[in-house]
């Protein structure tokens, strides 16, 4: 693990959270399609993701990734430690790739590597 990398809120309406850090934050996303919007915030990312209203309730709405250089390696190993497999390695555009777990106390883990981000 490298250090802590990105916090995700989640949303059904992510333009309207993410205009609203705009201002609150006084910064423009680096990155932004119909299902994410990322923010640089002096140096860790802020992502605005889609999900449906279904999915979300009070409590679930924030992901919190560490950094790793091997997303499929570091995968790998916190399986090994009784953690269940949430989200199998992902590109999410741009060369980001994206996992998550659930660890063995039901809490929500996950893990980033991002090449364009230093």
């Amino acid at each position: 693990m490298l250090g802590l990398r990105s916090c995700i809120f989640q949303s059904d309406n992510i333009v309207q959270v993410a205009d609203w850090y705009k201002i609150a934050l006084d910064k423009e996303p680096y990155f932004q399609n119909d299902n994410y919007i990322w923010f640089d915030i002096w140096g860790y990312e802020l992502g605005i993701f889609r999900r449906e209203s279904s999915y979300l309730k009070l409590g679930n709405t924030v992901e919190v990734y560490w950094w790793v250089d091997d997303v499929k390696s570091e995968l790998d190993r916190l399986i090994w430690f009784w953690a269940t497999v949430k989200d199998l390695p992902t590109d999410v555009g741009s060369g980001i790739i994206m996992a998550s777990i659930i660890d063995p106390f039901g809490n929500f883990f996950g893990i980033i590597h991002n090449p364009n981000f230093k």
